[in-house]
């Protein structure tokens, strides 16, 4: 009887343990390091601009204070973050398209700094795409 007993529970840990391996094998590798979120010079530069070393983009956090938002750390941030960056970002490229730049004061706007933004715009869009489709991927599985 003993015998028998062992070997469900064996059989058991196996499909266990093949279960775990296949849910692990889909889970993203999470580095768990706070994200940069200031750098010399910050001071001097305009909120919601693109900064090109490191690649990112100043912002304004929810103390009104300048930081830094890193291009390859997107996904360290809150969706809403993210989303409020994206949006001031996409709004101030649309109408300093037109010519319209009431919110740099002292500072010109050149075709550098609209590629830049666009870029950062389209690499946030991803990174929220990626979020949406994962959360619809988890809830289909359960």
């Amino acid at each position: 009887m003993h015998c028998v007993c062992s070997l469900e529970e064996s059989s058991f840990k196996k499909r266990v343990e093949d279960v775990h391996l296949g849910i692990e094998s889909y889970q993203k590798k999470l580095n768990i390091t706070k994200p940069q979120k200031d750098f010399h010079g910050i001071s001097s530069k305009e909120s919601y601009t693109t900064s090109y070393d490191p690649k990112g983009v100043v912002y304004l956090d929810s103390r009104e204070c300048k930081r830094l938002m890193r291009a390859d750390e997107f996904y360290k941030f809150f969706d809403r973050t993210l989303q409020s960056v994206r949006d001031t970002l996409h709004y101030r490229l649309l109408n300093f398209m037109l010519g319209y730049n009431k919110y740099m004061p002292r500072r010109k706007w050149t075709d550098k700094d609209q590629n830049q933004t666009d870029i950062i715009v389209n690499l946030i869009d991803k990174q929220l795409m990626e979020r949406r489709i994962m959360r619809s991927l988890e809830r289909l599985v359960g």
